[in-house]
């Protein structure tokens, strides 16, 4: 068969599987030493476990391959979903779990993704799409992020190494214009609540940050200490850079608040996590 026109190739790191979306939304593979490429037949292998599904992206990330796509809703077929299956090298694909815990609610995914990208050292896969959404997935479902930006379609992205920025979040928009992020804007601080009982038991410091009218920080503060029995060190927002720098930046911490674990990244601390209740 002669190659298709396929869009996401990727391939594993030892090069000997590679993946990519083919015509009409379906996965193709080629496999080494031919590198012949085929079609998957995701729909009918996985036919009576899975609704048919049209898939935009895939990559490698890490140790697996990830693919997503959209497929009919619950109630109404016209009512799509966004779906992520991943796969070792391509023979057994396992779906993974999407929804996210927020305030307004479950999180359900329904914005189609046209990019997936990933960053080795966090381990933790970004999927991007329309609306501006980005979901990040981490080691742990429960800790699974949604985040917003522009009003725009996102149709690429990157993580991109060095520059005065440390590692950056290359964003293209529908419209074709390019943004970067710094990478701890997008990352997930948030480990899962047996992550950090046993960072906190390694000695690990329990910091709320505390800042005048934020009443609820003061809620979570009360139930992280009681969720975890370990007292927090409460610092003022104002004296926080100094605080961090009685630290070294190899230090484990652990943050009430996510965005305080995302600003002690920022200044260099890379094991900064918050907690998950």
């Amino acid at each position: 068969m002669d190659k298709p026109l396929l869009t996401s190739i990727c391939e594993n790191d030892d090069g000997t599987v590679k993946m990519a979306i083919g015509p009409n939304g379906t996965v193709w593979m080629a496999k080494a030493p031919e590198f012949k490429w085929f079609d998957r037949n995701f729909n009918i292998e996985y036919r009576y476990y899975f609704k048919a599904c049209e898939f935009n992206a895939a990559a490698w990330c890490g140790k697996k391959f990830v693919v997503a796509g959209m497929e009919p809703g619950e109630i109404d077929e016209e009512d799509k979903r966004c779906v992520v299956y991943s796969s070792e090298n391509g023979s057994v694909f396992k779906q993974e779990t999407l929804s996210a815990a927020m305030t307004e609610g479950v999180f359900v995914p329904t914005k189609q993704i046209n990019s997936i990208s990933y960053d080795r050292e966090s381990d933790q896969i970004f999927l991007s799409g329309n609306g501006g959404q980005i979901i990040v997935l981490t080691k742990s479902p429960l800790c699974t992020k949604v985040k917003y930006l522009a009003n725009l379609d996102i149709i690429r992205t990157m993580v991109c190494d060095g520059g005065p920025l440390g590692k950056t979040f290359e964003i293209e928009y529908s419209n074709h214009s390019i943004t970067l992020m710094g990478l701890n804007d997008i990352l997930q601080p948030r480990i899962d609540a047996e992550e950090v009982t046993k960072y906190l038991n390694e000695g690990a410091p329990f910091i709320y940050v505390v800042e005048e009218g934020k009443t609820e920080d003061a809620q979570v503060n009360l139930d992280s200490k009681m969720r975890y029995k370990k007292d927090t060190i409460e610092v003022k927002r104002e004296d926080l850079t100094g605080f961090l720098k009685t630290y070294k930046q190899s230090t484990v911490m652990i943050f009430v608040q996510d965005r305080f674990a995302s600003y002690a990244r920022n200044c260099g601390f890379k094991k900064a996590y918050s907690v998950s209740l």
